[in-house]
Formats: C-alpha cells, structure tokens, sequence
C-alpha cells in the first residue's frame, strides 16, 4: 500500500524533474467500464439508504509510463489519466451523480499478458438530489450540488489483442464535501466492475531487472511550526449561519529514515467557532478548543510532502467525537523555509473539515 501512495503522488511531479528523456515510453489508451454495487449505510443517519445498488458507466482517457526511469523508482507501470463516470444510486432521495476525476494506478506484470494494477482517484461530483428542508429533508448524505470524490479499488486485466485488454475490478467510492456544508455523513458505496482497455499502439509491458539502490545517510530532524485554518458551517438556536472561524496552532518533528520516507510527530491545538455554535444549540457545557497529538509516515517527493496520521485528543470537552481521529496533508516547499498546504481531518469514514497550512521548517543545531 506504502508503494502505491508513493507512485500516486510522484506522477503529480511534472515529467521534466525526471531525466533520460530520450528513453521514456508511453502508450496512450481509453477505458470504458460497467459498474454496479450497493450503498454501504454506515451510520443510523443514513440507514435510509440502506439496500440500495448504484449503476454507473465509466469513460476514460488514460497514459501508461514503461520505462526505465520510473520503473526503477517503483518497480512498477504507473498509469495516469481522466476518468468521467454517472452513477444512478438506485434511492430517489441520494438521485444521481456525475463525476470527473484525475486517476492514478500503478500496474504490475502477472505473466506475459496479465496485470494486476492498484487505483486511486480524487475530483469532483455534481450530484442531483442535495438535501433540503422542504423537497428533500431525509437526505442526510449530503447538502451540496458539487461534493469531492474519491476512490480506492484494484483490478486485473489480461491482454485479448495486441490493443485490447479486458479488465475486471472491485472498488470503494466516497462522496463528502469535506465538511463545507452540513449535513454531510457521505455517500460509500463499494462497486464491483467489468470493462475494456483499448491503447494507439501495440501493447507489452516489458520486463525489467530491479536495481538496488543505497540509502543516502539519514538527516538530522527538523521541525516545523505553523498555523491552520479552515470555515466550518454555523450552528444558531434559529437555523444554520454563514460559514465560521477554525483556527489553531501546530508544531511537528520529522527524522528522515529512507530515499523518500520520513516518520514524524507532533501536536495541534485549535478554536472552532462552529463547535461553541453546536454547544450553545445543544444547551450542552464544553469547551471550542481541541487539542491532539499525532504520530504518522511522509512521503518526501522533490518539494512536495505526502502525510498521513493518526491523532488522538488530549483536550476534548464535547460529545461529538472519538477520541482517535485521522489527517492527510499534501504541502509544497516555497522555499527554504516555508512550506504550504492543504489538509483532510476525519473521524473513522467521515470527514470533519478540510483546513490550509501555512508552515515554518528549521533544524536545531
């Protein structure tokens, strides 16, 4: 799992950081797929759409990278690409979705024409039947015409023709929209998938020998600090308000332990204005601060940084969370110092917010 998170985020990296230009090698192709699948109710709000079976259709445009440079990066055969699908969610309350997405997919060689292939999709969802007060207020999941997607699954393929493959696959799809606007429990719905792989070209993935590659001697820790920030929905004892002040303060240490992975940890501590709106809505005692240390892996890329943690609360005085929650943060280095970015918080499968960091990096000598 570890390496297809790594290759997802180096194919963001724009081809000219690679070298050997002369020898990369592409096949350009279209995927066009059948899915079908059922909505996973993973909360009491949402069990009115339990039994549902969503039905979509899947076009997309598609580029496979073979050559030497990547392979010896990620022993694998990265795919990038567009993927643009419509789903009907088989509810009349959750109505249809239509969706574009940006896709990554490591494939591996089974054989001579078989292939086994991770998939990882992030983008947008337009989605017909959002809640509403009068027209639709059973609709828990979400409250939004336009709400993120992502995707997770796997797949094989094996080779009809020189250009034709076909391909059999099993993925989870999420729909939220971070937090933006409530409510927002999601749409899960895991699908199984059958389709067909046309390339320009004659297709043959080629063999490749591993090469072993020396761990650079491990750096000194750094440690940043910075702040977040984020807009929450408002909460009033009369109805919902306009969006409200999340902002807080954060400070981690990183030790570099390979080419392209560090561990690191650290605390944050945070005032949400939308959570005291909850309180006083709910006539319930607390506090708006939230205070959490975290332990997690990051993934070091040129100048950009992928993160992954695991939080547990220090400080939470509210009823609404547990006690373990989970962040995923992509930052960029501006320079020497500064670095920006943009993060996802959730607890277990639903998003809580999506914030902005801004972040100061030194070393202590």
């Amino acid at each position: 799992m570890s390496r297809m998170l790594l290759v997802m985020i180096i194919m963001l990296i724009p081809t000219a950081l690679f070298a050997q230009h002369d020898s990369i090698r592409f096949y350009k192709g279209i995927q066009a797929r059948l899915h079908y699948g059922f909505i996973f109710a993973h909360s009491q709000a949402v069990q009115n759409t339990a039994g549902a079976h969503p039905r979509g259709v899947e076009l997309e445009r598609i580029r496979l990278r073979a050559d030497t440079t990547v392979w010896n990066i990620c022993h694998c055969y990265p795919i990038k690409g567009w993927s643009f699908s419509y789903f009907d969610f088989n509810n009349r309350m959750l109505g249809r979705g239509l969706t574009g997405a940006y896709l990554l997919e490591p494939a591996y060689r089974i054989g001579s024409k078989g292939q086994f292939r991770f998939r990882g999709n992030v983008g947008l969802s337009y989605l017909t039947s959002p809640y509403h007060p009068q027209t639709n207020p059973t609709n828990m999941s979400y409250s939004t015409r336009l709400s993120g997607f992502l995707r997770v699954g796997t797949s094989l393929t094996y080779q009809l023709t020189p250009r034709w493959l076909l391909q059999m696959g099993a993925q989870y799809q999420h729909i939220s929209n971070g937090g933006w606007k409530e409510p927002n429990k999601g749409i899960n719905w895991p699908t199984a998938s059958v389709g067909v792989t046309y390339f320009n070209k004659p297709f043959q993935l080629p063999v490749y020998k591993n090469l072993i590659y020396k761990i650079s001697p491990q750096k000194k820790p750094y440690f940043e600090a910075g702040l977040l920030l984020a807009a929450k929905q408002g909460h009033q004892l009369g109805g919902r308000t306009a969006r409200t002040p999340l902002i807080g303060v954060l400070v981690q240490a990183e030790k570099q332990v390979g080419r392209t992975n560090a561990i690191n940890t650290g605390m944050e501590f945070y005032y949400d204005n939308a959570l005291k709106q909850q309180l006083l809505k709910d006539s319930l005692p607390g506090s708006a601060c939230l205070a959490g240390v975290l332990a997690g892996h990051n993934f070091l890329l040129g100048k950009f940084f992928f993160s992954q943690h695991i939080g547990v609360y220090l400080f939470n005085q509210t009823p609404y969370y547990n006690r373990i929650y989970h962040r995923w943060t992509l930052k960029y280095q501006l320079n020497r110092h500064w670095l920006a970015g943009f993060g996802l918080k959730a607890h277990k499968q639903v998003a809580e917010f999506i914030d902005l960091k801004i972040l100061y990096r030194f070393k202590v000598i």
